[in-house]
């Protein structure tokens, strides 16, 4: 059990949701059904992807140690962005993919 709760992380979680909340509340013709879906993508974005980056900073950026907050920060702005990470792909395979509808049959 301990192994399936090491992939849940609680500070990443909900600090998602409260960029994917606050970037709901600014776009204002949203449906609350796509409202709840960007918040659950900004709570998954975040509780996998965050760690990674801080990971990431500390590689690549040789940093010695992250400020205590990072992580927070790091979060919010992964659930904040998942509005226009979403609307980019879908319009990015959109206009890639369909073209490729499949072969044709005589």
């Amino acid at each position: 059990m301990d192994e399936i709760s090491a992939f849940f992380h609680t500070q990443y979680i909900l600090t998602g949701v409260a960029g994917a909340f606050l970037h709901a509340l600014h776009d204002r013709k949203l449906d609350p059904r796509e409202v709840a879906r960007y918040i659950a993508a900004g709570a998954v974005l975040s509780n996998f992807v965050g760690p990674l980056a801080l990971v990431l900073a500390t590689t690549v950026l040789r940093l010695d140690s992250i400020p205590e907050g990072a992580g927070n920060v790091v979060g919010f702005v992964l659930g904040y962005v998942v509005f226009r990470l979403c609307r980019f792909l879908d319009r990015y395979l959109d206009k890639e993919l369909k073209p490729l509808e499949g072969p044709e049959h005589e």
